[in-house]
């Protein structure tokens, strides 16, 4: 009997045997299946950061990361290959919504501590480094919207006759008797290029810009004057002091531009002055019976009637541009690139000073001196100082957005700068 059992298994019916067979085979294959979905699964087919995700391959940078104040506006990079979203955080809480942009912007509206979450599908989220903010201190500027009047640079502005005068690209120009609300003046048939330079002297405004010349009394009707014998080129800088008007500038010479200077008892009337430059002149102050300008490749000299010039021998400037000088409190102080700055009780003998950053303008009024300049990895920053050594400052970014601060005046209780991007701000100093 057990014989006969055993030859019944050996010799089942061939349907049967083959049944058996399909349902091993079924049941290895969905082991397969199974397997190889968890093997997807672990190998970053999802979204969202599980612990099985990918690595991002960038870093993330936030800039600026250090002297932030409220206002100014925060930019991140991610350096990876990969399509991220950015998402901005206060502390543990999300601020603004994520965005794929790259680089992604933020402008905190409160302190705390900023950081920025970069995600993407497949991949483990990654954090960057915290960056401070906190709250400004310091004197306070105003926004001023002039956009319906410059729609390009303002490089100039002065204050006379109870009045504030602006002028910009384009030849634009626009006055103000408070540096808040402000008028536009037509001058398009005098200057047909950038005003860069405007000054008040002895009753009259003068302003000056691509070789061409402007007088006012009362900075609305102007009176051009031709000077293209004398500046070629641009007009740079205008200076009052001694009775004498100082324009500095540059004409366009066999080798490039050539530094050119001229003076003026009243404006109208110009003489051209020579000048050992090779380079432009960009700044001109008057104080102590003293002018002194300076320019290109450092290069600065000194006068008591603003024709004859002699060479000041180390302005600290080495081989950065000097963008602006101003006299206040029985001293000197100019400021350019490279973050060079120095002060001088006469003009001749120059004390360097620490800065950070590429200076544009330089204004003294009320005791004090202010600066503006874009202090690097800060953005743009306004600085005031007593005696020209020690500064005190407040980061303006929010305001002037990205454009470098080109001029600034006092007049009527306010400092008023103005920039290259159209932009404008003021500080009531009463």
């Amino acid at each position: 009997m057990r014989m006969h059992r055993h030859r019944l298994f050996l010799y089942q019916p061939k349907e049967y045997v083959m049944r058996n067979v399909f349902k091993q085979i079924g049941v290895i294959a969905f082991v397969a299946i199974i397997g190889f979905s968890m093997a997807a699964c672990g190998d970053g087919g999802g979204g969202g950061g599980g612990g099985g995700d990918k690595d991002l391959t960038g870093t993330i940078t936030i800039s600026p990361n250090t002297n932030v104040t409220t206002g100014t506006k925060l930019t991140a990079t991610y350096s990876g290959s990969e399509n991220v979203s950015f998402q901005w955080k206060n502390g543990t809480t999300n601020v603004g919504t994520a965005s794929m942009a790259n680089p992604n912007e933020h402008t905190p509206a409160a302190a705390g501590s900023y950081t920025v979450t970069v995600s993407a599908t497949g991949y483990k989220s990654k954090t960057s480094a915290a960056v401070a903010v906190t709250v400004p201190t310091g004197p306070q500027w105003t926004a001023v919207d002039v956009s319906s009047i410059f729609t390009n640079n303002i490089n100039a502005i002065a204050y006379g006759n109870g009045k504030f005068v602006a002028g910009g690209g384009g030849g634009k120009m626009a006055t103000s008797p408070d540096g808040t609300t402000w008028t536009a003046v037509d001058v398009s048939s005098i200057f047909t290029n950038n005003i860069n330079a405007i000054a008040y002297g002895n009753g009259k405004f003068v302003a000056g810009g691509g070789g061409e010349i402007a007088t006012s009394t009362d900075g609305t009707t102007w009176t051009a004057v031709d000077v293209r014998s004398i500046f070629t080129n641009n007009i740079e800088a205008i200076a009052y002091g001694n009775g004498t008007f100082v324009a500095g500038g540059s004409a366009i010479g066999s080798n490039g531009n050539i530094g050119r200077m001229a003076t003026s008892p009243d404006g109208t009337t110009w003489t051209a002055v020579y000048v050992n430059s090779t380079r432009s002149i960009n700044a001109i102050a008057y104080g102590n019976g003293t002018f002194v300008a300076g320019g290109s490749n450092g290069n600065m000299a000194t006068s008591t009637d603003g024709t004859t010039w002699t060479a000041v021998t180390s302005s600290k400037f080495g081989t950065y541009e000097i963008n602006a000088i101003a006299y206040g409190n029985g001293t000197f102080v100019a400021g350019g690139y490279g973050s060079k700055m120095a002060t001088s009780p006469d003009g001749t003998t120059w004390t360097a000073i620490t800065n950070n950053g590429d200076i544009y303008a330089i204004a003294y009024g009320n005791n004090k001196f202010v600066t503006g300049y874009y202090y690097y990895g800060y953005g743009q920053t306004i600085a005031t100082s007593t005696d020209g050594t020690t500064w005190t400052t407040v980061n303006v970014s929010s305001i002037f957005q990205g454009s470098s601060i080109y001029a600034i005046a006092y007049g009527n209780g306010k400092f008023v700068a103005v920039s290259s991007g159209g932009k404008m701000a003021y500080l009531s100093d009463n």
